[in-house]
């Protein structure tokens, strides 16, 4: 895996995948056509990367000028992305945490946080207590706490065969295309929000 544009243009990512628990990583298909829609200069915005896993999508971005808070419950996964962190002298640009994406959407909406970019990419079977897929789930949540900004935009990754609705809360699906097994889904904000 390598940065595509950027500052850290052509740093590769030395993720391996059998050393942290089998995630699945993006691939570079779905990876080109979401920051070909966002464009190079990503400078002055905020993303949230809610399951960061290999952090190729989180640092792809703070390449294009974007601070991010990149998340993951795994403890290795964050070791390793702290360890790229530290590396790469992007201290000032990535907060890092290792919650439970319902915990981290709680306390970022306690808090008040807004972003600009977010990113939802769980695993694409993962289910709630209540057998919701999360990728669903976590949408719906992200939208209940108001953590996108009035211009920003939500993408989903998700499964080919998982429907995501046409709306949650305020947001409003926009596009949705198909990359293989994987499905790319543009949320944002509608246009008659009071």
């Amino acid at each position: 895996m390598r940065i595509i544009s950027g500052t850290l243009a052509g740093r590769r990512i030395p993720f391996n995948n059998k050393l942290f628990g089998n995630a699945r990583v993006t691939t570079d298909f779905v990876k080109e056509a979401l920051f070909g829609s966002l464009g190079p200069d990503l400078t002055s915005l905020r993303m949230l990367d809610i399951f960061t896993g290999s952090g190729q999508i989180g640092l792809e971005a703070v390449s294009r000028g974007t601070t991010a808070w990149m998340n993951d419950r795994d403890r290795k996964r964050v070791a390793f992305i702290r360890g790229l962190i530290d590396e790469w002298d992007l201290r000032d640009q990535i907060t890092l945490t290792g919650f439970d994406w319902e915990q981290l959407l709680a306390h970022l909406g306690d808090s008040g946080d807004r972003f600009d970019l977010i990113y939802i990419d769980p695993p694409y079977d993962a289910v709630t207590l209540d057998g919701i897929l999360v990728a669903k789930a976590s949408l719906q949540d992200v939208a209940r706490r108001g953590l996108l900004s009035d211009n920003g935009r939500l993408f989903v990754q998700h499964d080919k065969r998982t429907d995501l609705p046409p709306s949650a809360e305020d947001l409003v699906l926009k596009r949705s295309r198909r990359y293989g097994d994987s499905h790319l889904s543009r949320y944002e904000p509608s246009s008659d929000q009071g």
